[in-house]
């Protein structure tokens, strides 16, 4: 072997990671035109196969894949019962063509997380989370959810405003955390904001505890402080309040479906 005849793998001049770099670059090198048609050629055997597996897609004007969605028949039947609370994620980008992938998921009576669609997306504009949405319910029978819990994508806010006018509109806690650690960079900021996303008062109490805590660390003018009030809405626990979500508050559960897929989309 080698590494043997070099006297160890330290001595051997291409390591580990040097053949990871390579098999990833023989494989972006194998991907011809033809794997678009590949992909729908599978969904459509899988339609096939099971009348109730659903998939949709689109092209662009230079006949290029531009959206895919698709939803098996678990998880049109988990939607049915476990869809009143829809969860997703938009930052995950780790394909090969780095398009967005987006997953709808949801939690069941056990609190588990499942899986209701699929989407690999060319772009995260409004028109293309519009699509993406009414794809959704097109799949689902026209149900609606009773609320949703996103990590913060503007577009996606609006998309969903669109679509779902009357579901109630959640902000990922996990996400608003950071970014109050990463736009107001003061001593116990941080745990004295997320106290007020958690405080399970009413409005007013809230009110009069978050004008304490501008004027104590003197954030008056900070900007991002008056933008995340003025949305309060959707992401203090004192105006979300009566609103059923499921027992969750953040996105994370996408998290954890980003890391096992990311085994899998290479």
């Amino acid at each position: 072997m080698r590494n043997q005849q070099s006297g160890s793998f330290a001595n051997v001049g291409f390591i580990h990671k040097d053949l990871h770099n390579y098999i990833q670059a023989e494989r972006k090198i194998e991907m011809k035109d033809g794997d678009t048609e590949y992909a729908l050629a599978y969904l459509c055997a899988k339609a096939d196969a099971n009348p109730y597996f659903f998939y949709k897609y689109d092209k662009d004007q230079e006949n290029r894949l531009g959206k895919l969605f698709w939803a098996d028949s678990r998880s049109r039947l988990d939607y049915a019962a476990f869809g009143d609370v829809l969860v997703f994620d938009t930052t995950y980008k780790t394909n090969a063509y780095n398009k967005p992938f987006v997953i709808f998921i949801g939690v069941n009576n056990h609190f588990e997380t499942t899986i209701f669609a699929y989407n690999l997306l060319v772009d995260e504009t409004i028109a293309t989370y519009t699509w993406v949405l009414q794809k959704l319910l097109e799949t689902m029978d026209n149900k609606r959810p009773v609320s949703v819990l996103i990590d913060g994508d503007m577009a996606m806010s609006e998309a969903i405003q669109k679509v779902f006018p009357n579901a109630k509109h959640r902000l990922c806690n996990w996400h608003m955390h950071r970014n109050a650690k990463r736009n107001v960079q003061v001593d116990e900021f941080e745990g004295h904001f997320k106290h007020l996303m958690d405080l399970d008062a009413n409005e007013v109490v809230f009110e009069e505890a978050w004008s304490k805590m501008v004027r104590k660390y003197g954030l008056q003018n900070n900007k991002w402080v008056s933008d995340t009030y003025n949305n309060k809405g959707m992401w203090a626990q004192s105006y979300l309040r009566g609103y059923f979500f499921a027992g969750m508050k953040s996105s994370q559960r996408c998290e954890g479906m980003h890391a096992f897929f990311n085994e899998c989309l290479k």
